[in-house]
């Protein structure tokens, strides 16, 4: 056998354990899962967000027990009709749905079907077709980093950013994000992982890299993005010209009213970027297929497992 070729068979060879490893805990989640049914009542309509119009309920129960979580795709059976929503965000007692159907300004009833394994059987379909295809894009460099097969590049780098409100030890983790190709940040809850992740964003934003951070809620990204906000707020000119992208809806009010018009609030269906023209003081709004190629800073957010927010750094 070639070596290109004995390569491949092992490449693959990592990705179907992976599919393996994601089949057990896919039957296994579907044996646990009771398809939960919660019936919601007297839903306000909110602000309407691109074409998705926003519903806020009011709860007995914590949904989270359930583990309903941010961006999960759901369902709205409303009498002999079944809907495909979406949960914006979720609290103790509180949920808001988002939905291409308009229900008028009060949604009096409707029931939420919930299944927790849909995040599970969406990535093992990912990793199954790039088996089938040979075609995607997963880093499989990346992930054989990722699990341990290969060894990354471990350094630090002296960031542009000064230290400032960071403890040693969170600098630290600046310094070696700045200068490694994977690294975890771990931290019990209340440490300044948050405030962490938004200054190695904004070191690497002052580096002129490509990042997209994704979080497991969008209340998590909102606090990140925010935080840039307080920091590049008319003292960066980009930042003001809209370099910062939100994709997916905003939960955070604060971040709305104080920047929402600057990080492009972007829905779930469309993606579009302002093009500036400042000699003309005009903007132009230009819609498109795929995420942008070329914005220096992209902000989006996935579901995780944890009940605590995790974040993932993604650099090009």
């Amino acid at each position: 056998m070639s070596e290109d070729k004995q390569t491949q068979s092992e490449d693959f060879s990592i990705i179907e354990n992976f599919i393996a490893a994601l089949n057990i805990e896919y039957e296994e989640a579907k044996k646990n899962n009771i398809e939960k049914q919660i019936i919601l009542e007297n839903g306000e309509r909110g602000e309407q967000l691109g074409s998705k119009f926003i519903y806020t309920f009011f709860l007995d129960q914590d949904l989270r027990i359930g583990r309903a979580k941010d961006d999960m795709p759901v369902q709205l059976i409303i009498g002999d009709e079944n809907i495909d929503a979406s949960i914006v965000s979720v609290t103790e007692k509180k949920v808001t749905i988002s939905s291409d159907r308009d229900f008028g300004p009060i949604l009096h009833q409707a029931t939420l079907k919930i299944d927790n394994s849909y995040l599970i059987e969406k990535l093992k379909k990912v990793y199954e077709e790039y088996l089938e295809t040979n075609e995607g894009k997963i880093n499989l460099n990346t992930l054989k980093k990722t699990l341990f097969q290969i060894k990354g590049k471990i350094s630090e780098e002296k960031p542009i950013i000064k230290k400032e409100t960071l403890n040693d030890e969170q600098f630290q983790a600046v310094k070696t994000s700045l200068g490694s190709d994977i690294v975890y940040i771990w931290g019990p809850p209340g440490t300044g992982k948050t405030h962490c992740i938004s200054k190695v964003i904004e070191s690497f934003y002052y580096e002129k890299k490509k990042v997209l951070l994704v979080s497991n809620t969008n209340a998590a990204v909102d606090i990140v993005v925010k935080n840039l906000g307080d920091r590049l707020y008319k003292k960066d000119k980009d930042f003001d010209e809209g370099s910062v992208l939100r994709y997916g809806d905003i939960v955070n009010e604060t971040l709305s009213k104080k920047y929402g018009e600057y990080v492009n609030k972007i829905s779930n269906d469309e993606y579009f970027v302002y093009d500036y023209s400042p000699k003309e003081n005009i903007d132009t709004k230009i819609y498109i297929e795929e995420p942008m190629e070329d914005t220096k800073t992209f902000v989006s957010d996935e579901d995780s497992e944890d009940g605590e927010d995790d974040f993932e750094i993604f650099l090009k």
